[in-house]
């Protein structure tokens, strides 16, 4: 911490004064290298504080990446007063916070990666260590938790079923992804401008290929009205259709019953007719086919 640029003046506690000891990393733990990939627009207000939550982990084989979209406020400038701690940074236009996640990926090195936004900050001090102390990410390609959600003033939110995730999302800022995932599951898709992630996590939680672990932990504070909560695209009303192309060829039969029946509830609902049939006896067959299996 001694290190670091001094707080700004009358800022306190975490992430300002307070630090994992290092001394916590030294014993015969091989801890695993570690990319966190930060997007950024124009949030020079925010960024000191994600960036020195990130820093005062104290983590020893730590990568920090900053995407920026070509900001035109302080941005820069708090990048350039932490620049002997960043790996790499770039400021110019992007296609938006899934384009610079994906950019991130591809300038990342490490074994392990995790997103946060500049409008969020890493819990506590001891996170990293917690997630990948007694080696417990050995046998996962996944590492999630929760986050604490400050506009319900509580923790978002336990450990995810299939059910669960086509109702809601698990925040990014919870999940540590190993590099594998990406390489099975691909990146993220920039046709969805603000809910890519959901269709990512849907895609690895149903892959077998894929070792998922969730911890009870809180691993980041989640701020309210991000930029997922505000923008729309389309995502969020045709959900279940989209979780069906993409997936069905990996769902479990029980998972095409849960998912094909939200559908032609949809499209009844709509009134579309064509598509409330087709969904409606693609329903039928997989309930049946279930059946016959669990006989």
């Amino acid at each position: 911490m001694k290190e670091l640029p001094a707080p700004p003046t009358g800022r306190e506690g975490w992430p300002w004064t307070t630090e994992c000891d290092p001394k916590k990393y030294q014993h015969s733990v091989e801890w695993p290298s570690l990319c966190v990939i930060v997007p950024s627009f124009n949030r020079g207000p925010e960024i000191e504080h994600v960036l020195r939550s990130v820093l005062l982990q104290n983590y020893p084989q730590t990568e920090l990446i900053i995407i920026d979209g070509g900001s035109t406020d302080n941005t820069l400038e708090i990048i350039n007063k932490y620049k002997n701690w960043i790996t790499f940074w770039q400021s110019k236009v992007d296609k938006g916070i899934y384009d610079a996640m994906n950019i991130g990926i591809a300038k990342s090195k490490s074994d392990w990666l995790y997103f946060i936004g500049t409008d969020d900050i890493i819990y506590d001090e001891h996170v990293f260590y917690s997630v990948f102390e007694n080696n417990k990410f050995l046998n996962s390609d996944i590492i999630y938790g929760n986050v604490y959600w400050e506009r319900i003033n509580d923790s978002y939110d336990g450990e995810f079923t299939v059910n669960k995730l086509i109702r809601k999302n698990i925040c990014h800022q919870s999940i540590f992804f190993n590099r594998k995932v990406f390489n099975i599951i691909g990146c993220f898709d920039t046709s969805y401008s603000a809910h890519a992630d959901w269709l990512h996590n849907f895609l690895w939680f149903i892959d077998d290929k894929i070792r998922v672990q969730y911890v009870n932990k809180t691993i980041a504070k989640f701020a309210p009205g991000g930029f997922s909560s505000q923008a729309k695209d389309g995502f969020v009303q045709n959900r279940f259709e989209i979780f069906f192309n993409n997936g069905r060829k990996k769902m479990s039969l029980e998972d095409l019953v849960l998912v094909t029946e939200e559908i032609y509830i949809q499209k009844r609902k709509v009134k579309e007719r064509l598509s409330f049939i087709y969904y409606y006896f693609l329903f039928l067959f997989f309930r049946v086919k279930r059946k016959i299996y669990d006989l």
